[in-house]
């Protein structure tokens, strides 16, 4: 008889593809390390450095609109845009077309922040890449 085909390779056992999610978590983890102690000096985190960069492309825009655009549930997005909205680097307003929907914008001093991160971000792109 021969070896059974599964979805993670030849022979490959559920233990050995929970080794595999669980070492993608940890290196997901130590990237955001790397990104969040990179960015610290700007006084924000990765996850708040993208949704400000995906919000000064987009100029002004939805919390869907936002969350689509970095592949991330709705419910985690307004986590960080509050925490965003909370430093006072974005802020919301009802669009007056649809009052149901909520816009965002960066604010002057999210933009001057932004203006900072970005150096930093590239700075923890090289080290990146020189671990690679």
């Amino acid at each position: 008889m021969g070896r059974k085909r599964s979805a993670g390779g030849i022979g490959a056992s559920p233990a050995s593809e929970d080794r595999c999610g669980l070492s993608l978590v940890k290196v997901a983890r130590r990237v955001s390390r790397i990104y969040d102690a990179c960015l610290e000096p700007a006084g924000i985190r990765i996850t708040q450095f993208l949704a400000m960069t995906a919000l000064k492309e987009l100029g002004r825009g939805t919390l869907a609109e936002l969350s689509q655009r970095l592949e991330v549930e709705q419910r985690t997005m307004a986590r960080i845009v509050l925490s965003l909205q909370t430093a006072g680097l974005v802020r919301t307003e009802r669009s007056s077309a649809d009052r149901r929907r909520r816009l965002m914008e960066l604010t002057r001093r999210g933009h001057r922040v932004l203006d900072k991160a970005t150096p930093l971000w590239r700075a923890a792109q090289e080290q990146l890449e020189l671990q690679n």
